[in-house]
């Protein structure tokens, strides 16, 4: 998707970036502080059709449960609360109808409108560092519990990941108010009707078992009122969303080459927003936090004007679009064009991955041992031939 424009205060530029673990090393012009800018991803070469698996001989999952199972086992899921939200909100619920079969495969599946629910993998990751940060929270700042957090899902689409984050935040004892938006009316009224869908299929499953916890995860979905909101918004605007309150945690659903400015003016101190940072197709995941007032506002120890940028893992994520940007809020690309770029993404990514804990570029046999991959390319064949019939 086409980039939005933006104009970025060059001392959002400047920020020290810390790694999560001894010997991660920084995107290169990142070590140290007030380097600039944030973000270079390396190039990846496109030779994709050969080199697209991440190594894991896999078998698609026959059931969510089997899926977030199947995540665990690859290390994809990490947090017990995660694992838990994972097992019972069933991918099946935010597709349309012709695309079911592929609920529970870990790759992208189009849902409309030029967009794409994200790969499981992907949710899965966002909801551990959801979950994480929930965690954070509640062991440093005493009344989290009742006094509640505020979320923002950008980007909602399917509407899958704003219920997970409302029921990771539940899972941990943490009163939420969440917030989904994207910019596809069309989209919002279909992830409204998903996340009914997926309360009564938990709400039944739930009674089936008596499990009393889930039926009271299912009452969070199927009434969500002031705790569970979808919206159309273009939440790039200094202004569609300036009346919200700010929000403790602040998911992206897409990459940008710096923090948005319209995302950070939402962002409560302490507060921490999520997102993919960097030019390519292929990103870094990030963490942005905001400087806890308590903390005061003199700069050091990793801060630099209130803000701290933690760089993690490679990531592939279409472009955050301002509305304004895309006209009807659609990619100025065509049909299928978007699908095509985040499937592509995702092969490069693997090629990398694989590449790193190999020591080689894996084969072609390699790619067709590996049914996410073998899917994964189906898909990239597929959009190809639909890309190739529209021009």
């Amino acid at each position: 998707m086409p980039q939005g424009k933006y104009s970025v205060p060059s001392s959002l530029l400047r920020v020290t970036v810390r790694s999560l673990s001894a010997g991660h090393r920084a995107a290169p012009g990142l070590s140290g502080a007030r380097s600039a800018p944030i973000v270079h991803s390396d190039s990846i070469s496109p030779d994709l059709l050969v080199a697209a698996s991440l190594g894991h001989n896999t078998r698609p999952a026959a059931s969510q449960h089997d899926l977030a199972q199947e995540l665990r086992r690859r290390t994809l899921i990490k947090h017990p609360t995660t694992f838990q939200v994972f097992s019972w909100l069933d991918r099946a619920a935010f597709l349309p109808a012709d695309s079911r079969a592929s609920s529970y495969e870990d790759r992208p599946v189009p849902i409309g409108s030029g967009a794409v629910i994200s790969a499981p993998s992907s949710h899965a990751r966002l909801l551990d560092l959801a979950a994480d940060f929930v965690s954070e929270r509640s062991a440093t700042q005493a009344g989290t519990e009742a006094n509640g957090m505020r979320v923002l899902d950008v980007g909602s689409g399917s509407g899958y990941l704003t219920a997970g984050l409302t029921l990771v935040c539940h899972a941990r004892g943490v009163n939420t108010s969440a917030v989904g938006v994207d910019v596809h009316p069309a989209l919002v009224s279909a992830s409204r009707a998903s996340i009914r869908a997926a309360g009564i299929d938990m709400m039944s499953r739930a009674a089936l078992v008596g499990d009393i916890i889930r039926g009271e995860w299912a009452q969070r979905l199927l009434s969500p009122g002031p705790g569970l909101r979808m919206i159309a918004a273009d939440a790039l605007s200094p202004t569609e969303l300036a009346q919200q309150e700010p929000f403790d945690l602040i998911v992206c659903g897409g990459a940008a080459d710096a923090p948005p400015p319209a995302l950070l003016a939402l962002l409560r101190r302490g507060g921490r927003m999520v997102l993919a940072l960097g030019e390519g197709p292929v990103q870094r995941l990030a963490l942005v936090d905001r400087r806890p007032a308590a903390d005061g506002d003199t700069d050091g120890e990793g801060w630099v004007d209130g803000l701290r940028i933690t760089l993690l893992e490679s990531a592939a994520y279409a472009r955050l679009t301002a509305a304004s940007d895309a006209g009807d809020g659609l990619a100025a690309s065509g049909p299928g064009e978007t699908d095509l770029a985040i499937v592509q993404a995702e092969l490069q990514q693997w090629q990398a991955r694989f590449k790193e804990s190999q020591g080689r570029k894996p084969s072609r046999a390699d790619m067709q041992g590996d049914a996410r991959a073998a899917s994964l390319l189906s898909a990239f064949r597929q959009l190809s031939r639909d890309v190739r019939s529209q021009k």
